[in-house]
């Protein structure tokens, strides 16, 4: 049986160009901001604190193990 989604949108340009990294800082030099696709399980942006640089991600579960694969940097 498929796990619920939540009700996510799908990734858009518009959303992706406004988003901005975590405005909190952290001792350890910052945390990644992920934004998910509402359609297409594991595809997403991650969105880099100090430079606010956005990388696509595809990531999925192999093995019992997380994967994550960048793209389009």
């Amino acid at each position: 049986m498929p796990r619920p989604r939540l009700n996510r949108s799908p990734l858009t340009k518009r959303g992706i160009d406004a988003a901005k990294p975590d405005p909190i800082p952290y001792k350890d030099g910052g945390k990644d901001r992920f934004l998910w696709d509402g359609l297409e399980h594991g595809l997403g942006v991650k969105i880099t604190p100090a430079t606010g640089k956005k990388i696509f991600i595809l990531q999925k579960t192999v093995k019992g193990k997380l994967k994550r694969i960048t793209f389009g940097a």
